[in-house]
């Protein structure tokens, strides 16, 4: 059940461009900011939030760069296609 919640907070939020934006600040303002959840101190579980934050904010940055990349090669791909129809006609 928590394994279906997370999933689906992930989608919503990575999922759109200006959540995934939102989250991906958030967590750098997070991690750089003196205050924190459960402080560092504590020796293990002061560090997994850190490192949960860290992971959510490189796959934000991970599915931004991906999607980027999808954008660049399907413009390239309908040029390719639109060159090829106008030497057709």
């Amino acid at each position: 059940m928590l394994n279906a919640i997370w999933h689906r907070l992930h989608r919503t939020l990575l999922g759109h461009p200006v959540g995934r934006w939102v989250v991906i600040l958030a967590a750098l303002v997070y991690l750089i900011s003196p205050v924190d959840l459960v402080p560092d101190v504590i020796p293990i579980v002061g560090w997994i939030d850190d490192g949960v934050l860290a992971t959510v904010m490189a796959a934000g940055i991970t599915e931004t760069v991906l999607e980027r990349r999808r954008e660049v090669k399907a413009r390239k791909a309908a040029q390719k296609d639109g060159t090829r129809d106008d030497s057709r006609a």
